[in-house]
């Protein structure tokens, strides 16, 4: 076996990434960040991931549980995100009320 150098592989690559490669990594972990953003005047919710959203924050045994756990920490008006689409969850007739009757220009989409 030939002599390499420590900075080459087997086919005589560079191992390290370019410029290039470093500057294409930034923009789709940005890319991804953004696609996992709340919009703006959205109400608030748990910290989605990208490409995910929220969904590991929901188990498929009993939502319904995870819902009234969302509802206690963030309140009657809520948002997540499924996969990469937000959704506002609303709870309770009061609540419902307000955002059919009083709010309803901010709901509709």
């Amino acid at each position: 076996m030939g002599e390499m150098g420590d900075s080459q592989d087997q086919m005589g690559r560079d191992p390290r990434l370019q410029p290039q490669q470093m500057a294409i990594l930034v923009s789709q972990e940005e890319t991804l960040r953004e696609m996992a953003e709340r919009p703006k005047n959205f109400p608030p919710g748990p910290p989605p991931l990208p490409i995910l959203g929220n969904l590991l924050n929901l188990s498929l045994d009993n939502p319904m549980r995870d819902f009234e756990r969302l509802r206690r920490c963030y309140g009657n008006v809520y948002s997540l995100f499924l996969g990469p689409k937000p959704a506002v969850v609303i709870n309770g007739v009061q609540a419902m009320k307000e955002a059919m009757m009083t709010k309803a220009a901010d709901f509709t989409g």
